[in-house]
């Protein structure tokens, strides 16, 4: 079964959205982060995948993978900023 490029857009974009959403808990937690190799990882990755989606005119599932690369780079920013006070306190 095949899908049209519209219909694989649309897909994609329904799917960044419920990872957006699951993201959010993680981002406004103030202590349950993921390491920042995995934020920082992830985010690249998401970059890299929005370009490919540009490349192929899915410009909704580029836009909505590139809010979730944006998410993951906060992430990973959250983490680093936590363990440097972490680590001035003591």
């Amino acid at each position: 079964m095949t899908v049209s490029a519209q219909t694989a857009d649309y897909i994609i974009t329904i799917a960044q959205v419920v990872f957006l959403l699951m993201l959010v808990p993680a981002i406004v937690s103030k202590t349950d982060k993921p390491p920042s190799i995995t934020s920082f990882g992830t985010a690249i990755s998401l970059c890299a995948m929005a370009y490919a989606l540009v490349s192929l005119h899915a410009f909704l599932g580029a836009t909505l993978t590139s809010a979730n690369a944006i998410a993951w780079f906060v992430l990973g920013f959250q983490k680093v900023l936590s363990t440097n006070r972490l680590h001035i306190k003591k």
